[in-house]
């Protein structure tokens, strides 16, 4: 649906509850393909991704960039789900969530949901190892505050160290390649026929490897925001760490 508005974008002014069908190429052929699967909210959604992408383009062209058209994509990785109840809805008993045009789901994870939140919207999004409903909450102050530790602190950065804070205090958080990463970069190098199965399989354990580091590296961040907010001033010099790293 998104590439079909693409082909023409004159498409993102017609109204979604018109929209029954939609072209998609199969080989050298179009062929319409009923939308069975997707709400009218859905359907905004995706609609207002391209209007959005436009306007981007449009701004960037204002200032001086060269800009070319905007292309088509081989998937679509997310899609907002625009309103609580309507577009998707949470049983918070049964641990289910249902999306509009797909029903309901069995999920993990409903537990970190505050229970005196407001939910305001949510994404369905797919990554290598899953699906995922992330959720936008609006939360009182009051839930994030914690007992200090002592008024203030102060951050010196390092390059050993990563971080070194004034009570002693030494933290090390660089997550270095894996040993299955670095085997399975040359399994792919390996796997030269692009489409094929094996390659593919490959790819998809390649990918599930870099989402499992980049998760371990958004947990450090967090525990150290967590440890940072205990603290009632944060003191730290505005350096160039990229320069340091770099060796300018």
């Amino acid at each position: 649906m998104y590439n079909w508005f693409v082909a023409n974008i004159n498409r993102v002014n017609i109204p979604t509850k018109e929209i029954k069908e939609a072209e998609i190429k199969v080989g050298d052929k179009l062929e319409k393909r009923e939308i069975k699967l997707l709400g009218s909210q859905l359907k905004q959604a995706v609609q207002e991704r391209v209007k959005n992408n436009l306007r981007v383009l449009k701004v960037l062209k204002e200032k001086g960039y060269k800009v070319g058209r905007l292309k088509f994509k081989k998937a679509v990785s997310s899609i907002t789900l625009k309103q609580y109840k309507v577009s998707f809805d949470i049983d918070f008993e049964r641990n289910k969530v249902r999306i509009q045009g797909l029903g309901w789901f069995r999920v993990l994870g409903l537990h970190q949901v505050p229970q005196d939140c407001e939910i305001a919207n949510a994404q369905l999004i797919k990554k290598p190892s899953g699906y995922y409903v992330y959720l936008t909450c609006y939360v009182k102050k009051e839930h994030f505050e914690r007992e200090k530790v002592r008024d203030a602190v102060g951050i010196d950065f390092g390059v050993v160290n990563k971080l070194t804070l004034s009570n002693g205090l030494s933290i090390d958080f660089e997550v270095k390649e894996s040993k299955r990463l670095k085997r399975l970069q040359k399994e792919l190098a390996r796997k030269k026929k692009k489409g094929s199965k094996n390659r593919e399989k490959v790819l998809k354990k390649l990918q599930r490897e870099y989402e499992r580091l980049t998760n371990i590296r958004r947990d450090i961040h967090n525990k150290l925001l967590a440890l940072f907010r205990r603290y009632g001033v944060v003191v730290y010099q505005d350096d160039d760490i990229k320069a340091w790293h770099e060796g300018w």
